[in-house]
């Protein structure tokens, strides 16, 4: 069974149209402020869990869960990139083009985490 959080806005203004200032329902807090683990899509949750960081800091009032994350990465990069193009006409209709291309990477590295 779904719970639904959707209740009936008792300052709706029936005899106003419906917009951001007068709409007619509202959502209601889930129980503890925590989403039940049955509305939480468990393929989603496990790519979320795989690339999203976890919150590593806590704030200055000592909350556990604050959502911040500090990431120190340390990262060499270098890019080389040249691009040659080189064009000849040998007579009207007969003509010669050349392109070479040349790009080069170097240094990435991701710290540990």
């Amino acid at each position: 069974m779904i719970r639904q959080t959707a209740v009936a806005n008792p300052n709706f203004d029936k005899t106003k149209p419906t917009g951001a200032n007068n709409f007619s329902y509202t959502r209601s807090q889930f129980l503890g402020n925590i989403i039940p683990t049955d509305r939480i899509n468990p393929l989603l949750e496990a790519f979320l869990m795989q690339h999203v960081p976890m919150p590593n800091m806590t704030m200055m009032s000592g909350a556990a869960d604050s959502n911040i994350i500090l990431m120190s990465a340390n990262e060499t990069h270098f890019q080389d990139q040249g691009t040659v193009r080189i064009d000849h006409n040998f007579s009207n209709g007969d003509t010669l083009f050349g392109r070479y291309f040349n790009r080069q990477e170097n240094g990435f590295s991701r710290a540990a985490g």
